[in-house]
């Protein structure tokens, strides 16, 4: 399976209301949509050894993972 890389692909506007509720979850929250990456809690950063969201969203291995999520998924 072929991933389009993003690099420097900026993160998207969550609303703030979702975001401060979402970064509040004390587990890691990744949000997805289309099969790709969008948002990462501060939980979830940590988890994969991220500083900011920017960084997860376009890293490879997390690209190619949703990738593949996103095509096995009804």
């Amino acid at each position: 399976m072929e991933v389009q890389c993003t690099a420097g692909r900026p993160a998207p506007a969550i609303p703030e209301t979702i975001r401060t509720a979402i970064d509040r979850i004390a587990e890691p929250v990744l949000i997805a949509r289309d099969a790709a990456l969008l948002y990462a809690n501060p939980k979830a950063l940590s988890l994969f050894g991220h500083e900011t969201v920017e960084d997860a969203i376009n890293d490879p291995v997390l690209q190619q993972r949703f990738a593949a999520l996103g095509h096995s998924l009804p």
